[in-house]
C-alpha cells in the first residue's frame, strides 16, 4: 500500500491551515454536523507528523491565504479492482505490451533460431575444420601411400580442376621412384609446380621427354616428426576459428531472432556453446587418431641405420 509522510509545514502554512479549519468549521455548522468537523481534523496535512494513507486519505495542499484543495486519490486500487476482471491472456497482454501479431513474430523468430542452432551452425563448424581434416588426411597418405595421394591431385586445365589420373598415365620403374606421362606436354610444369609445392619430400622434376619424374620418399624419423608438426599446426590454426565461431553465433542469433526472451536467449546460447564444444571434441580427437597413424608408421630400416652411420661418422 502506498504510502507518504507529511510533514509540519512552515508557520504561513500553519496558520493557512488553521484559517481552513476555522472555515470548514462554519461550513459544518451551517449544514453537516459536529461529526464532520472531527473527520476534517483528523485529515489536515498539517497537524502532527503522521503517514497518510495515500490511497483511502486525501492530501491537502494549500497557499498562503487561500483555502486548501485535495489532490487527486491514487488510483491504485482502481487499477487492481480492473485487472481482477481481466482473463489470464488480457493480463499478460498488459504486462508485455504488445499486440498479438508481434508475440506470433516472436515465436516464428524462436522457430528460426532453433533452426539455425540446430541445422545452421552444425555445418559452419564442419566447413570450419573440414580444410584441416583434409590437410591432414593428404599429409598421412603421403607419408604413407604416395602413389594413392599423387591421383588424387587435381589440376587446373581450361579454368577447371581435374583429377591427375585423368590427365596421364602413371608407370613405376623401382620402387622409389614414379613417373607420370600427361597427354599434352604443356601440363608437366604446372604438375611440378603444384607438387613441390604440396610436400618438399616428393622432389618432382621434368625430364627432357616430357616426363614427370617423382622419387617416393622413404618414412624416416625426421618426416614423421616432420608431419606431426605440421598437423598440430593446423590444429593451433583451426581451434581459434572454432572458438571465434561463437561470437558470430551470437552476433548472428541476435539479427534473426532481435526480440527473443531472455530464458529463451539463455538456452539457445548454451545450447550453441555445447555444439562449439562438441565440435572442438570431435576435432581434436580425430586428429589425435591421425597424429597416432603417423607416429606408428613403419619406418624404413636401411634408411635409418644409413642415417644414423652418417650421423656417428
Amino acid at each position: 500500500m502506498h504510502t507518504a509522510t507529511v510533514r509540519r509545514r512552515d508557520t504561513g502554512n500553519y496558520l493557512c491551515s488553521l484559517y481552513y479549519i476555522h472555515l470548514c468549521f462554519i461550513e459544518i455548522i451551517m449544514n453537516r454536523g459536529t461529526v464532520e468537523l472531527l473527520k476534517l481534523g483528523t485529515r489536515c496535512a498539517w497537524r502532527r507528523p503522521h503517514q497518510v494513507l495515500m490511497n483511502t486519505i486525501p492530501v491537502r495542499h494549500a497557499s498562503l491565504f487561500a483555502a486548501t484543495a485535495m489532490c487527486k486519490q491514487s488510483n491504485f486500487g482502481a487499477k487492481q479492482h480492473r485487472l481482477k476482471h481481466k482473463s489470464f491472456q488480457e493480463r499478460q497482454d498488459s504486462r508485455v505490451r504488445k499486440p498479438k501479431s508481434e508475440r506470433n513474430t516472436k515465436e516464428n523468430q524462436l522457430e528460426e533460431a532453433k533452426q539455425f542452432v540446430d541445422v545452421e551452425l552444425p555445418e559452419i563448424l564442419d566447413a570450419v575444420t573440414r580444410p584441416a581434416f583434409k590437410k591432414c588426411d593428404d599429409l598421412l597418405l603421403a607419408l604413407t601411400n604416395t602413389p594413392s595421394l599423387l591421383e588424387k591431385f587435381k589440376i587446373e586445365v581450361d579454368g577447371k580442376e581435374r583429377p591427375l589420373i585423368q590427365l596421364g598415365s602413371f608407370t613405376r620403374p623401382s620402387t622409389t621412384e614414379l613417373l607420370f606421362l600427361p597427354t599434352m606436354p604443356s601440363l608437366a610444369n604446372p604438375i611440378v609446380q603444384k607438387i613441390s609445392r604440396f610436400d618438399r619430400y616428393l622432389d618432382p622434376s621434368r625430364t627432357p621427354d616430357g616426363k614427370v619424374r617423382i622419387v617416393i620418399p622413404r618414412i624416416t624419423t625426421k618426416r614423421r616428426e616432420d608431419t606431426i608438426y605440421e598437423m598440430s599446426r593446423l590444429e593451433g590454426e583451426t581451434l581459434p576459428k572454432i572458438h571465434d565461431r561463437r561470437k558470430h553465433a551470437l552476433k548472428q542469433l541476435d539479427e534473426i531472432a532481435p526480440h527473443l526472451e531472455y530464458h529463451n536467449k539463455m538456452t539457445l546460447t548454451s545450447e550453441i556453446d555445447e555444439k562449439l564444444k562438441a565440435a572442438e571434441t570431435r576435432f581434436k580427437t580425430d586428429l589425435a587418431e591421425k597424429v597416432y597413424d603417423v607416429r606408428h608408421a613403419t619406418l624404413d630400416t636401411d634408411v635409418e641405420e644409413t642415417l644414423a652411420e652418417e650421423s656417428s661418422a
